[in-house]
């Protein structure tokens, strides 16, 4: 899921358009970030199946690392 901060909602739609990500995206018009403390963008959560947050805070190679850690 994509949670953008952006302001202003016709800009993050044509975004949303350009860059045609094909993951769930929302706008954060509802205090997302302060519910998730996200401090930083981009912040990324791995969640399972369950729903449970299981890591955060990877990006690059360390994300790499425990996505096949998790599917091993």
């Amino acid at each position: 899921m994509g949670v953008s901060t952006d302001m202003d909602e016709q800009m993050w739609i044509n975004a949303l358009e350009e860059e045609q990500m094909d993951w769930q995206q929302v706008l954060d018009n509802s205090s997302i970030s302060e519910l998730y403390n996200i401090t930083y963008i981009p912040m990324i959560y791995l969640i399972n199946a369950d729903g449970v947050i299981i890591d955060k805070g990877l990006h690059g190679e360390s994300m790499r690392k425990r996505i096949e850690e998790l599917y091993k």
